[in-house]
C-alpha cells in the first residue's frame, strides 16, 4: 500500500474518532474543539445524506441497521425538542440543537462504508486504536500527575473538567474510550501470545484506571468484560486456572498501589461501600454518590406531577438557554441516575425504542461463529461487550456512539467475510 495514502486514511480514522466521541472533553483545549466539533457535526449529516442518495440511484438496498440510526438521528432530535418546547417551554431551535451529537453516529457508518467497500483498510483501524490508546494514557495521566485539579476554575461549573468526592478526592473526567480499549486489547494480546512485554503494558492501564480514574461501575463492568473473554475461549478446566493467575496479578498491582499510597485500599473499598450504600437507598459520606440519590428524588418528583413525561420524556435542555438545567432543578444532570435519566429525557417508549434493536443487533454480532485469531476484532468484540454492559445501568441514550463504531466495524468485517474476504492474523 501507498505509504502516504496509509498515512492520510490513519489520519481521517483518527479526526472522525476524536470528534465523534469527543476525546478533547475534559482538557484545557475543550472550549477551541467544541467549536470545531460543530464542522465534524455538519460533515457526518452531510456524509449520510450523500450516502442514502448514492444507494438510491444505484438501487441498492441499505443494511437494515443503518436505515434504523437515519431514521433515530433524524426524527429523534424533533421528537425530543417538541418535548422540551412543551414541558420547559424552551424553543425548538435549542431543543434541536442540544441532541445533535446523535448525529456522531455518522462517523461510524462512514466506518462500515470504507470497510466494506475496501477503501481503508482494517489494519489501518487497529494503528489508529492503539495510536489513541496510548495517547490517552500518556496525555491524561501526564495532566493528572502534574495538574492541580482543585485549581481549575471551571470546579463548579456545569462541563466542569473535574468531579469533586469525598474518599477519591478531585479527580479529572477524561474521555476512557480508548483506554478501556488499550486494557482489553493488550489484555487479549497478552493472553494469545504470553509475553510479559504484553503484560506490562496491560498493567500500565489498569494503573491507570484503578489509581487515576477510580470509577466504580466501570471497574465492575471491565472485570466483567474480562471474565466473559475467559469464558468464551476456555473450557471449564482451563478457566478457573487463569482466573486464579489474573486475580493474583491483580491483587499485585493493588498491593503495589498500596505501598505507594498507603490509603489506596481503604479508600478503594470504602468506595465500593458507598456505592453499595446509595443503591440500597442510603446516603453514604460520598457527596457524588448522594448527588445521585438527589437527582433521582428530583426526576421521580417530576414524575409525580408530570406522569406523561415518564412515557414521552421530556427532551435535552440546551446548556445555552436559560443556564440549562441548573436554571430548572440547581445541580441536575440525567446521565449521572442512569435509566431513570435516560427515561426523564426520552421517556420509556423513547428507551424502548433506542435499545431494543440495537442491543439484538449487538447480540446478533456477538453470536456470529466465524472464528478469527485476529487481535484487534476480538477486542473491538469485547469492546461492544463492554459497552453492551453498560446497558444494564440504562446509559446507552447518553453513550451511543461508543457502542456503534465496534458494531459497525464489525458489522462490516461481517459482510466481507461472507463475500470471501477474510481479515486474519495477530495484527500489530
Amino acid at each position: 500500500m501507498n505509504i502516504k495514502k496509509n498515512y492520510i486514511n490513519i489520519f481521517l480514522i483518527m479526526i472522525s474518532l476524536v470528534f465523534s466521541l469527543k476525546f478533547f472533553q475534559s482538557t484545557p483545549i475543550e472550549k477551541e474543539f467544541f467549536r470545531i466539533h460543530a464542522i465534524f457535526i455538519v460533515w457526518a449529516a452531510s456524509f449520510l445524506f450523500l450516502f442514502v442518495v448514492s444507494y438510491l440511484y444505484r438501487s441498492k438496498k441499505l443494511d437494515g441497521i443503518i436505515i434504523f440510526y437515519i431514521l433515530i438521528m433524524i426524527l429523534l432530535p424533533v421528537i425530543a425538542a417538541t418535548r422540551s418546547l412543551e414541558v420547559f417551554h424552551q424553543p425548538l431551535l435549542y431543543g434541536i440543537l442540544s441532541e445533535r451529537n446523535w448525529f456522531s453516529i455518522g462517523a461510524a457508518i462512514w466506518f462500515y462504508h470504507v470497510l466494506r467497500n475496501e477503501i481503508i483498510s482494517i489494519r489501518e483501524f487497529e494503528t489508529t486504536f492503539v495510536f489513541l490508546a496510548w495517547l490517552s494514557l500518556l496525555v491524561f495521566t501526564t495532566i493528572a500527575m502534574t495538574v492541580d485539579a482543585s485549581t481549575i476554575d471551571s470546579l463548579n461549573a456545569d462541563n466542569s473538567f473535574v468531579v469533586d468526592t469525598e474518599n477519591r478526592g478531585i479527580r479529572f473526567k477524561f474521555q476512557m474510550y480508548f483506554i478501556t480499549f488499550g486494557a482489553i486489547y493488550y489484555f487479549i494480546k497478552f493472553d494469545q501470545q504470553k509475553s510479559l512485554k504484553y503484560l506490562f503494558y496491560t498493567s500500565l492501564f489498569l494503573v491507570y484506571i484503578l489509581m487515576i480514574f477510580q470509577g466504580r461501575t466501570y471497574i465492575i463492568y471491565l472485570a466483567l468484560t474480562f471474565l466473559l473473554y475467559y469464558l468464551f475461549v476456555y473450557s471449564l478446566f482451563k478457566l478457573m486456572p487463569r482466573i486464579a493467575l489474573v486475580s493474583i496479578f491483580i491483587f499485585i498491582i493493588i498491593i503495589a498501589l498500596n505501598m505507594i499510597n498507603s490509603s489506596f485500599i481503604d479508600n478503594f473499598v470504602a468506595m465500593f461501600d458507598q456505592m453499595f450504600s446509595v443503591l440500597q437507598g442510603e446516603k453514604s459520606t460520598d457527596t457524588s454518590a448522594n448527588s445521585r440519590l438527589i437527582q433521582s428524588d428530583i426526576i421521580i418528583n417530576f414524575f409525580k406531577f408530570h406522569p406523561e413525561s415518564m412515557w414521552f420524556g421530556t427532551g435535552a435542555v440546551s446548556h445555552q438557554w436559560r443556564d440549562g438545567y441548573e436554571g430548572l432543578f440547581g445541580y441536575f444532570h440525567p446521565i449521572d441516575t442512569g435509566i431513570l435519566g435516560g427515561t426523564f429525557v426520552y421517556g420509556v417508549l423513547g428507551i424502548a425504542v433506542t435499545t431494543i434493536y440495537p442491543l439484538s443487533q449487538a447480540l446478533k454480532v456477538l453470536s456470529n461463529k466465524s472464528q478469527t485469531n485476529d487481535t484487534f476484532l476480538i477486542a473491538l468484540r469485547f469492546l461492544l461487550i463492554f459497552y453492551v454492559l453498560g446497558l444494564l445501568q440504562g446509559t446507552f441514550q447518553f453513550k451511543y456512539t461508543e457502542l456503534t463504531i465496534p458494531l459497525f466495524i464489525l458489522i462490516s468485517i461481517s459482510r466481507l467475510q461472507n463475500h470471501g474476504t477474510k481479515y486474519v492474523g495477530n495484527g500489530l
